[in-house]
């Protein structure tokens, strides 16, 4: 994807929409709110409203085109990929499990249990929660340290093979 600027001075994303629609799909980019985006921008400048017809922005397939455009094209400036977030996550997985922060640990095996197949996790290495059947983040409040840690060691392992992988590919 490219993201160079046409003749006069628009990003790609910006070329197929009208003015107001450049602005929210900016303002939306902020903080991904279409509500606040609308407020921001005076498309629907009363909260009441912007609240009521925010959706109605986010359904338009040019915006919804637009801000997919520009985000990434904004990944890809700054080198963000899927692999490098799931990297990060499982990072600092490891890093809330070591500093005995089981609540933190839990949000990031969550999020990164969202980006990949985690059934097939649970089927290649046979973990299962302490009912038997397979592990849930919720069921991480209910293991004592001694189980956090043996599924902390069982996902370190897990790390160094896949980065060993890597390296043979």
């Amino acid at each position: 994807m490219t993201t160079e600027k046409d003749d006069i001075g628009l990003e790609p994303w910006e070329a197929a929409l009208r003015p107001d629609d450049r602005e929210f799909v900016r303002e939306y980019l902020i903080d991904l709110n279409a509500k606040q985006a609308a407020i921001r921008c005076a498309y629907y400048p009363s909260p009441q409203s912007a609240h009521k017809n925010a959706w109605r922005i986010m359904r338009r397939g040019v915006i919804l085109k637009a801000i997919a455009q520009a985000m990434a094209a904004r990944a890809e400036a700054l080198g963000i990929t899927a692999q490098t977030i799931l990297s990060e996550a499982f990072r600092s997985y490891l890093l809330a499990i070591e500093a005995r922060n089981f609540t933190a640990a839990a949000r990031f095996l969550e999020m990164a249990g969202k980006h990949v197949d985690v059934q097939a996790f649970r089927t290649n290495i046979g973990v299962s929660g302490p009912d038997g059947g397979p592990i849930q983040v919720e069921d991480l409040s209910v293991l004592d340290d001694d189980e956090l840690e043996a599924y902390g060691r069982i996902a370190r392992k897990l790390a160094g093979r896949a980065a060993n992988d890597r390296e043979a590919a």
